[in-house]
């Protein structure tokens, strides 16, 4: 059996003001290391993200921060 990292929904959408106050302001940066170390190994990534069809949703494609 194969191990993989699967990230998901790490998204500049979740930047967003309507979601609240970050608690990992670290979050960013702990999952680029894992990144780094998962694509050195050469072992497997899912990237996984929500794309909302609700048009003020800060998840929906093409959005752009305003």
């Amino acid at each position: 059996m194969s191990d993989a990292l699967i990230v998901i929904d790490v998204q500049r959408g979740f930047a967003d003001p309507a979601w609240g106050r970050r608690d990992d302001v670290d979050a960013e940066s702990n999952i680029a290391a894992l990144l780094a170390a998962w694509r050195e190994r050469g072992a497997p990534i899912v990237l996984v993200r929500h794309d909302s069809v609700l048009p003020d949703s800060p998840l929906r494609p093409g959005r752009t921060r305003q």
